[in-house]
C-alpha cells in the first residue's frame, strides 16, 4: 500500500554466444545445428543492484531447409531450452520468397 513512489529501474546488460554449423545434404536441402548461451547481468532500481536479478539461459538449435524453386524455399527450427529461465521448447517456420525488380 501507500502513495506511488517514482523508482528509476536499469534492466542488466546482456551478453551472448552462439556456435553451430550448417551443411548441404544436397543442392535443395541444408541443415543446421547450433547451441546458444546468454547471461543477463543483474538490474538496478534506483541505483541499488536488485538481488537474484540475473540469470542465464540456452537454447539448442536445430533446423533444415529446401528449395523448392530459384524464388521459394522452406525453413522449418526447432529449439530446445536448457536451464530453468529459458522457454522449453520453440518452433520456427518460415517461407522466404525472393523478389526481384529485374
Amino acid at each position: 500500500g501507500g502513495p506511488p513512489t517514482a523508482t528509476e529501474l536499469s534492466p542488466g546488460d546482456a551478453v551472448a554466444a552462439t556456435f553451430g554449423i550448417g551443411f548441404a545434404l544436397n543442392d535443395q536441402t541444408s541443415l543446421t545445428l547450433s547451441y546458444q548461451q546468454e547471461h543477463v547481468f543483474g538490474a538496478f532500481a534506483d541505483r541499488k543492484a536488485i538481488k537474484g536479478s540475473d540469470y542465464d539461459f540456452g537454447s539448442f538449435n536445430f533446423g533444415v531447409g529446401y528449395q523448392i524453386s530459384k524464388r521459394v524455399s522452406i525453413n522449418l527450427g526447432v529449439g530446445i531450452g536448457e536451464g530453468p529461465n529459458t522457454p522449453v521448447a520453440k518452433i520456427l517456420f518460415d517461407i522466404p520468397i525472393r523478389f526481384s525488380a529485374f
